[in-house]
């Protein structure tokens, strides 16, 4: 095969196909003088196999099973069988047929390139649909998260980042209990007992972490350039300017991992029990806020002192229900 001529890649995909060659032959011995060219390559599927007709020293053929090949035809116009490992292993790359495999591999995966590329350009129109769809979503996330901070505060709001950051979202506090006794002799002494108690978990912080949403939409909007820059495909393109080009598009389906794991985060954020929202800093006033869109959260839209009563409320009955004498926010 001359390094000129234009090299026809084409696939089968069962030795049905083969057979309807037109010169196809079975056992059909190849040699490195009988050799041709090549009429295309096969690749099997599940555990059909064919032998290789790959003349061997001793005159014998091959007949190693292969699912993945050669299609060869011969100087009698005859066409026969060549395994991959076999063409590989037994001819030299200054041979007629190493040339032609190595060539006939480099031009199937230039194509290959160049095939993903045709898959990207037809689902352009839908891609940029759903980037546009994604970058309006995250968008609607970052706002009730500006919402959402200022209504609890500065110290909720960094303690709801620090989560995000850490992913560390339990919610705990430090309950005391005093004890007062005799030391056996005629001495007041006193004692004190402190244990953790977990309050619960906050879902979805992750929607806390602006920078990481912010990234996410710079992201889109660098695909979506690249994507509005992809007018056609060069079909004569070399193999490296295919890969380049296709490497623009390798993180769309991070994008969308990504950017869906946020809005998960916004459902879950927005199903949690938010009297959490109460012990995330040991700031009244914010505790206070806290409190405040918790109830708001549930239906209850109430003044603030409203808000530091119920908030109140349920400390005692938290303190009761343990038996403690004080409860500390662990910041």
């Amino acid at each position: 095969m001359s390094s000129s001529k234009k090299i026809a890649v084409k696939r089968f995909e069962s030795l049905d196909e083969i057979m309807s060659i037109n010169g196809w032959k079975p056992n059909n011995p190849l040699t490195k003088h009988n050799y041709a060219d090549l009429h295309g390559h096969y690749i099997f599927k599940d555990e059909d196999k064919v032998k290789c007709c790959l003349q061997k020293a001793n005159g014998n053929l091959c007949r190693q099973d292969h699912q993945f090949g050669f299609v060869a035809k011969l100087r009698d116009n005859t066409i026969t069988l060549l395994g991959n490992c076999c063409a590989k292993d037994n001819f030299d790359a200054d041979t007629d047929i190493g040339q032609a495999v190595r060539r006939y591999d480099k031009e199937k995966d230039r194509l290959n390139q160049i095939n993903t590329l045709k898959n990207i350009f037809e689902e352009k129109e839908e891609c940029l649909m759903v980037l546009g769809e994604l970058r309006v979503s995250l968008n609607k996330v970052l706002k009730y998260v500006s919402m959402f901070s200022e209504k609890v505060g500065n110290g909720n709001k960094e303690a709801l980042l620090h989560m995000a950051r850490t992913k560390n979202n339990a919610v705990a506090i430090k309950m005391v209990k005093y004890h007062e006794g005799d030391d056996g002799e005629g001495n007041l002494i006193k004692d004190k007992q402190v244990t953790k108690y977990t309050l619960g978990k906050i879902n979805g912080v992750s929607i806390f972490n602006t920078v990481y949403i912010k990234s996410i939409i710079r992201k889109i909007d660098a695909m979506e350039n690249a994507y509005l820059k992809l007018y056609s495909i060069d079909l004569e393109m070399s193999k490296s300017d295919a890969v380049k080009l296709k490497t623009e598009f390798d993180g769309y389906g991070e994008i969308l991992s990504e950017g869906e794991g946020i809005l998960k985060s916004l459902g879950g954020f927005k199903n949690n029990k938010f009297i959490l929202m109460c012990f995330l800093t040991d700031n009244k006033v914010d505790q206070y806020k806290g409190a405040k869109a918790a109830l708001e959260m549930s239906g209850n839209n109430v003044s603030r002192d409203k808000a530091k009563q119920w908030l109140g409320d349920y400390k005692r009955k938290l303190k009761d229900k343990h038996k403690v004498d004080r409860i500390f926010v662990i910041t």
